[in-house]
């Protein structure tokens, strides 16, 4: 993990490595001197990160241990805008040390939630990350969003994992010799969109922690980047993304649209002004994904909320019928819940289950493919 000094990789790294640390709480650190190391489990792997210092001095060093690093993280401050120059410098340097050779290569903006952050896609053209790896397309790589005190520490320990299969890294899932349409029991993987405040991760908190009593949830902060569980439902496993909604992080939804075989739009039934930014923001999700068929559901949530609409007029406002006019092969549905008491939560988890079968994966995995190389 390298990066320029003051862009927060120490910090990310503290988080890292103290889970039990408060959300809104980082230790005090110093300027990073040589290197740190900390050794991180996640799901039975260990994952050792090198943390270097970012001072133009040291910054010769990192040349000295790029072959010690099975994959890279570059972190950049999203609120130092006037060091985006200098962080493209670096990062080319970077990557021409090791551009015989291809590895993952992880792009972090850090510091999202500082005021006066740059969006994802004013960094990717400030780093002019298409032009840095367009001689390199066997190279997976992406960019990703966090915040110094509200991380999604899962989201990036999966991100290597996210950027494979986004590149179309040839990795067989052992899903594609399945032909049978019936519903399947093997994983199954689902990306959940919406508008910030919308309660996508109240929606998650809640599968997560099914014992939860009615009318009372964990206290949730805006996501930055992106969360993750995994669920079981019957004798299916359900793993869902839920990716952050601040208008500034939705352009790295696309990133992301290829790692579901289904998809989740969640709603606030009880912010009818936002329905023609919602549909907006569905229309363009479903044009990133119009050549291939794929499930996908609008979530209605807060339907227990007072002020919250029907149902039908939730439809209406998005104009469903027309948006999914020209795709009558895609299994599309709406569905109320509310994510307070738990309502049609289960039934969602049904819906999901009974529409991705192992044929549908099989067909995604093939597109997604097709598309890593058109890319």
């Amino acid at each position: 993990m390298v990066g320029l000094d003051d862009a927060g990789r120490t910090s990310i790294l503290n988080r890292l490595h103290r889970r039990d640390l408060p959300k809104n709480a980082l230790l005090q650190t110093l300027p990073t001197i040589g290197c740190t190391r900390e050794t991180v489990q996640h799901r039975g792997n260990e994952i050792t990160i090198w943390e270097f210092g970012g001072q133009e001095k040291i910054r010769p060093m990192w040349r000295s241990y790029l072959w010690q690093g099975h994959a890279f993280a570059f972190v950049l401050d999203a609120s130092a805008t006037d060091r985006v120059k200098e962080a493209k410098e670096e990062l080319v340097i970077l990557l021409k040390e090791r551009e015989y050779t291809s590895f993952p290569f992880l792009v972090i903006a850090n510091k999202v939630d500082k005021e006066g952050a740059l969006g994802v896609d004013e960094i990717a053209e400030a780093l002019d990350l298409k032009t840095v790896f367009e001689k390199h397309t066997e190279w997976p790589w992406t960019i990703m969003v966090c915040g110094s005190k509200l991380f999604g520490l899962k989201a990036l320990i999966f991100g290597g994992r996210f950027c494979a299969q986004w590149q179309g890294d040839g990795r067989d899932d052992g899903l594609a010799s399945k032909s049978s349409e019936a519903q399947t029991t093997n994983p199954t993987e689902i990306v959940m969109l919406s508008l910030d405040d919308s309660g996508a991760t109240s929606i998650l908190n809640r599968l997560h922690r099914p014992n939860l009593p009615k009318g009372i949830l964990p206290k949730t902060i805006p996501t930055i980047g992106m969360n993750v569980e995994t669920i079981t439902h019957g004798r299916s496993k359900i793993t869902i993304w839920e990716m952050g909604g601040n208008k500034k992080i939705r352009p790295l939804w696309r990133r992301y649209l290829w790692n579901g075989h289904a998809f989740a739009f969640v709603v606030d039934a009880s912010a009818p002004e936002r329905f023609a930014e919602a549909r907006q923001e569905l229309n363009w999700a479903l044009k990133s994904r119009e050549y291939t068929a794929f499930p996908f559901l609008v979530v209605v949530n807060k339907m227990d909320k007072e002020g919250a609409v029907e149902m039908w007029q939730v439809e209406e406002a998005l104009d469903l019928k027309t948006l999914f006019a020209e795709h009558t092969e895609w299994p599309w549905g709406i569905m109320g819940v509310s994510a307070m008491t738990g309502q049609g939560l289960d039934q969602m988890l049904e819906w999901f289950t009974t529409n991705v079968s192992y044929a549908h994966i099989a067909r995604h995995d093939a597109a997604k493919k097709n598309v890593a190389q058109a890319w």
